[in-house]
């Protein structure tokens, strides 16, 4: 039967190789592993060659075994030499083939939970973007720009990382696109978004991965005159553009991230992950950077009340956006129901609360004026935004602030995350 996916190793570390082989079968990967597909009778070598041409990505142990086996080098110079996609998983420290070191590996040797996240993750997204040979067709020189749509979405794409900057990659950033590097690791690639774009662009760093949209950089007043703890209002500015969950994290991609469940008051797979805690939030943040290479963390409160405001600064248009076509799912509005605001981020009026990075503090004085989250040693609560459902009108402003104790895990508090762009 041929698979998509090649698994080489040494003979030396099969007892590692076959169980990281069945617990990827048991998520439903299509991996080729020689000792569970050659059948009785059938010549191994042309098993093997038969199998390495019909896949698409290999599957890489490295060990000290596996860098001086022969079999193994020449499975790798053949997927090397015909194009397809290379994911080196580290088993045991050891002197990397020079023709490997600059493909980002999936080290096993610390966490195992997040490596095999992040494994499951990164095959599962070459599989789904059908990576036969030469991702996305951007290898330099193949004149390819690439336009894809895994969310139904158009989505600019230029050269790999670390290429050269091209005629169409200056019309890009010419026509106010900015380059984002998408991916886990291995095989990362660029995409060319236009900030503010995402009503209709949005990226992912592996499959299963949290949608995210990518914010200007600018600046907006925070704050209002109404309430002590909104005081006083302030300008802040943002000098970079940065990446925002496109939605508050949903409850399938806690599972599939952390490989754990919890007790979230809706059941829904794409339902909200909510109750929560802070400190958890900030472990489910730590572990996405983990399995990405990526900078990912909790929003500050200036940057959750900059993506809420969207440039509109009208409490009454984010408001009635976000609740135009709720639909009641166990209670609760349908995230997927919830309109867009301008830049194209979702349920930030929904049911429940977001966590936010930022210590809680009474009012804006000395507050940071460059987006950034305020800190105190003393400080025990956290900062939490958004509006609910169930208190309308008050609860339901892009300036409204209120906290909690971070070990709390109330129904009410969600999060999502963001994402610093290099």
């Amino acid at each position: 039967m041929a698979r998509k996916i090649f698994f080489s190793y040494a003979r030396a570390d099969q007892e590692f190789a076959l169980k990281l082989a069945q617990d990827l079968r048991a998520k439903d990967i299509d991996l080729w592993v020689d000792q569970l597909d050659i059948g009785p009778g059938v010549r191994w070598d042309s098993a093997i060659e038969d199998a390495l041409k019909a896949a698409s990505t290999l599957l890489l142990v490295l060990s000290p075994a596996s860098v001086v086996s022969d079999n193994v080098l020449d499975e790798v110079g053949y997927a090397l030499d015909h194009g397809k996609s290379i994911v080196p998983v580290l088993f045991q420290e050891c002197d990397v083939p020079l023709r490997l070191r600059r493909l980002q590996r999936i080290d096993f040797t610390r966490d195992h939970a997040a490596a095999m996240a992040r494994c499951l993750g990164e095959l599962r997204r070459l599989v789904a973007d059908g990576k036969v040979s030469d991702p996305a067709g951007l290898t330099p020189g193949s004149g390819g720009t690439g336009l894809t749509s895994g969310s139904g979405v158009k989505v600019l794409q230029g050269v790999r990382p670390g290429g050269s900057d091209t005629s169409h990659t200056a019309q890009l950033r010419a026509d106010g696109a900015i380059r984002v590097v998408v991916g886990s690791g291995a095989n990362d690639r660029e995409q060319w978004i236009v900030p503010g774009s995402g009503k209709t662009t949005w990226f992912k760093d592996f499959e299963q991965g949290p949608e995210m949209v990518v914010v200007p950089h600018g600046g907006f007043f925070m704050g209002s005159l109404y309430y002590g703890s909104e005081k006083p209002p302030h300008f802040v500015g943002f000098a970079r553009p940065f990446a925002v969950g496109r939605f508050p994290l949903l409850i399938s991609q806690w599972v599939e991230i952390m490989l754990e469940c919890q007790s979230f008051a809706n059941q829904n797979s794409d339902g909200p992950a909510a109750p929560v805690t802070w400190n958890d939030a900030v472990r489910f943040a730590e572990r996405l950077s983990s399995m990405t290479g990526k900078s990912y963390r909790l929003l500050s409160e200036a940057e959750w009340e900059y993506c809420a405001d969207a440039g509109t600064w009208d409490d009454s248009v984010a408001m009635i956006l976000s609740h135009a076509n709720d639909s009641v799912e166990s209670g609760r509005p349908a995230l997927s129901k919830t309109e867009p605001n301008d830049w194209g981020l979702r349920g930030l009026y929904h049911s429940f609360r977001e966590w936010c990075s930022d210590d809680w503090v009474a009012n804006y004085v000395d507050a940071p004026r460059d987006g950034s989250s305020r800190r105190r040693s003393r400080v025990k609560k956290k900062v939490t935004r958004g509006g609910l459902l169930f208190k309308q009108g008050e609860s339901t402003r892009a300036e409204e602030r209120s906290c909690a104790d971070p070990s709390n895990a109330s129904d009410n508090i969600g999060f999502r995350v963001a994402r610093d762009l290099e």
